[in-house]
């Protein structure tokens, strides 16, 4: 399996500093025009000013090849900015969702069952893992937990909702009243 260790931030900053190298090509051509590529076949000079017809025309298809290369490198560097730009933030929300996931996990496992998920959410691991401690962890508090789901149980099957029993699962609710 390939491991990926890849920084949202990373690729925050490529995506700057290719936006920086597309605003550097403003200082080549004419203002304005060189960032789309354009600008540099009015760079182009007069057969007198070159001193040779041959020469001119060198020079002049130059001047059009770079405009074309430039204009390519400019739309493919705007398109991997925008493509690494959005998915910085697409990473940036999947470690969100992935944190806030192993965080449900852990105070469900562990943590203190009173506590909020915006209470858990403001909280490091070490506060969590330390809520465990004031935790009850007595029987008799299993017993009401117990007492509390099957008493969810229950309304789940008195008022099955639009979907039958269970979300329409057949024998479920059965099963499910069976284990009381």
């Amino acid at each position: 399996m390939t491991e990926l260790n890849l920084d949202p931030q990373a690729l925050v900053d490529a995506a700057r500093g290719i936006d920086a190298v597309i605003g550097e090509l403003g200082e080549l051509g004419t203002a304005g025009t060189s960032q789309a590529g354009r600008g540099f076949s009015q760079l182009s000079l007069s057969g007198l000013q070159v001193g040779h017809t041959e020469l001119k025309d060198a020079f002049d298809e130059f001047c059009d090849r770079w405009s074309w290369g430039v204009r390519a490198l400019v739309q493919d560097g705007q398109r991997l900015s925008e493509a690494l730009a959005l998915n910085a933030g697409t990473m940036h929300d999947l470690d969100e969702y992935v944190a806030a996931s192993f965080r449900g996990v852990a105070v469900d496992l562990v943590g203190d069952p009173r506590l909020s998920d915006e209470a858990a959410e403001s909280m490091t691991w070490g506060q969590l893992a330390d809520s465990a401690d004031d935790a009850d962890w007595s029987s008799d508090s299993f017993s009401a937990a117990y007492d509390e789901s099957s008493d969810t149980w229950q309304d789940v099957i008195d008022d099955p909702g639009p979907l039958g029993p269970l979300g329409g699962v057949p024998g479920l609710a059965t099963l499910a009243a069976g284990d009381r």
